[in-house]
């Protein structure tokens, strides 16, 4: 506090004979109200008294000023400790402030707020036309009229309009202020032509009159179907911004060289050929060193997509329900019931069917298969191995069912649940001949070298790059997990497979979604207007009628099972049984009619013997 006062004397000391109102009567309050938001501004007079008592009437002020005087300082300090919005009054009834003007003549973007001070409003509309001044500066000018100040709002929308001024605000000399209009809304480019790259990677277009056809999605269907997307949605900032083209073509997004350019539609951009591109292009930070993103157009999800292993329809179908170790359990259970019957047959003479090995095992059969027991005993201990026996098969039979059940009636457990997974599991690897998917498989970290090896190890026609309908139907047939591009893929994907089907795929993805911005040159002036329009077309619904007329999306599903119908497959292990069973029976059928006629002719030749020796004697 007491620097303050010392420094309040100082002043006093220094300015004894000047007084506030020979010193522009009303501008610092109209500094501190232009600026009340920005912190650190820099003020810049011409001449040193004015800096002075502009000092001293900002000394008990919360904001903070950088007062200098323009004998002194003719560029703007800029560091990174510099405020997102840095606030600049400039003094230009002097030469000095001419000369600032034109050494900064660049920092008229969206970081910097300006007021200059001025005598004739015209003149100093000149002074701006050779500066940045554009659709995103943020330029005041004061100049006197009389005993009040006008504040006039400054702004072109290119650099070959004219500059339009607006008058928003009148200061009286006791400080009264007069608003007059709003500044008025940075809408129209009056019609002037602009240079976009239009992205397209498969189609040809040969004539300007061609490129309305793109716009309709019956043309070319599933064609460049997102690059048209994104083309639709710079097509709404034309109009709405009262603007037209001019078209470049490109037909990759763009990507650095080894001689240190870049190819493709970020290429054209950076090299001025074009003011912005007209598609999304993914977010990268090699790219932000040499364009701006606007806007965000549409979420990228690149993925492995595959039918999970079915459960059912499978000639393991009656088997999978219950692992090795379960049957192998019952297996025993089975063994030891036999083993069991027979050991307390030797003490039980009142069951009639476990008379035998076979007796026993039929008992074991049927009440593991759930047919009841076809025996009655008046014996206690044979009663409990009875009841044990049908106990455990129930329990068996009850978890048996549920599983056969559930399988049909609900969607299956996904056994492959992320990337590790996958590589470990059977699925063969296949990529869509996507561009840009075919672009990514030829990076060398470590997933990438992972999966380029099991492709291999897949042994598939053409390496394992397909066509996306190709691939397609390959994985409608299982066993394929098929690297895709969603919104490439999901056209093929919802012609054809089933509505079953489509709910059942899986999509694992390889990296996290990202993000798909525009394009525009590094500095544009057009990024916050066209970022304001995105915004506008998300809330409003354009973009996601967009998306959904050109980038169809995996249908959302109240999951339901296509109707099933049991072929040979799924009964091949009941089929063994039967067969197997059939083909035993008949073999011990031969064996007991053969050892049946062995046994008649022994018995026919020894009563022959007897009747000989009989007659002899």
């Amino acid at each position: 506090m007491w620097k303050i006062v010392v420094l309040t004397f100082l002043l006093n000391l220094l300015l004894p004979a000047i007084k506030t109102e020979s010193f522009l009567p009303s501008i610092t309050e109209i500094i501190k109200m232009h600026f009340r938001s920005a912190e650190g501004t820099n003020l810049f007079f011409c001449q040193k008294e004015d800096a002075l008592l502009t000092l001293k009437k900002s000394l008990n002020e919360r904001q903070s000023y950088f007062i200098n005087h323009l004998g002194e300082v003719k560029k703007l300090q800029l560091t990174f400790l510099m405020p997102q919005v840095l606030g600049v009054f400039l003094d230009l009834t002097c030469e000095g402030g001419h000369v600032f003007l034109k050494q900064n003549s660049g920092a008229f973007n969206a970081t910097f707020r300006w007021l200059f001070w001025c005598n004739d409003p015209t003149a100093t509309t000149k002074l701006l036309h050779p500066t940045r001044l554009m659709t995103d500066s943020d330029v005041t000018l004061a100049y006197p009229n009389g005993t009040d100040i006008i504040l006039q709002d400054v702004y072109r929308m290119h650099d070959t309009l004219p500059i339009v001024a607006t008058n928003i605000q009148r200061w009286s000399k006791e400080g009264t202020v007069t608003y007059l209009a709003e500044p008025p809304p940075r809408v129209d480019f009056k019609g002037i032509a602009l240079t976009g790259s239009l992205l397209l990677v498969d189609t040809v277009i040969n004539k300007t009159e061609e490129i309305p056809l793109l716009f309709d999605p019956a043309y070319l269907p599933k064609v460049d179907a997102n690059r048209r997307y994104g083309f639709t949605l710079f097509k709404h900032l034309s109009e709405y911004y009262n603007f037209k083209y001019k078209y470049i073509y490109s037909d990759v997004w763009g990507y650095p060289q080894k001689n240190g350019s870049w190819s493709g539609m970020v290429g054209q951009v950076k090299r001025r050929e074009a003011d912005m591109g007209l598609s999304g292009v993914h977010f990268s930070v090699p790219r932000t060193r040499v364009i701006d993103f606007v806007g965000i157009l549409d979420t990228t999800v690149v993925c492995f997509a595959f039918l999970q292993p079915q459960l059912f329809g499978s000639y393991k179908a009656l088997i999978l329900p219950m692992n090795a170790t379960v049957w192998a359990c019952l297996l025993m259970i089975a063994v030891v019931g036999v083993v069991v019957f027979r050991i307390v047959a030797i003490y039980d003479d009142t069951s009639q069917s476990n008379d035998s090995w076979g007796g026993s095992f039929l008992l074991v059969l049927a009440a593991i298969s759930q047919q009841g027991i076809p025996d009655s005993t008046d014996k206690l201990p044979t009663r409990i191995i009875y009841l044990s026996l049908l106990g455990v098969s129930f329990l068996a039979a009850v978890y048996y069912n549920t599983a056969i059940l559930n399988g049909l009636l609900l969607p299956a457990p996904n056994a492959i649940q992320n990337m590790d997974q996958l590589l470990a599991s059977d699925m063969k690897i296949a990529t869509s001949d996507t561009k840009y998917l075919l672009y990514d498989m030829t990076h060398n970290d470590s997933l990438t070298m992972k999966l380029r090896k099991k492709m291999e190890k897949s042994k598939l026609p053409n390496g394992g790059y397909f066509t996306i309908s190709g691939g397609v139907d390959m994985l409608k047939h299982g066993g394929l997990a098929l690297y895709i591009m969603t919104r490439e893929a999901y056209p093929d994907i919802n012609s054809k497979l089933s509505a079953a089907e489509i709910c059942s795929l899986t999509e694992i993805e390889k990296y996290r979604p990202f993000k798909t911005s525009g394009v525009l040159q590094k500095n544009s002036p057009f990024k916050e207007i066209f970022n304001r329009k995105f915004t506008l077309m998300r809330e409003t619904g354009i973009m996601s009628r967009g998306k959904l007329l050109w980038n169809p999306r995996k249908q959302e599903c109240n999951w339901k099972q296509d109707a099933l119908v049991v072929g040979v497959e799924p009964l091949t292990v009941a089929y063994a049984v039967l067969s197997l069973g059939t083909i035993l029976s008949f073999v011990i059928f031969l064996i007991e009619i053969s050892a049946e006629m062995k046994q008649k002719k022994f018995t026919r030749k020894n009563s022959s013997s007897r009747l000989f020796k009989k007659n002899q004697f």
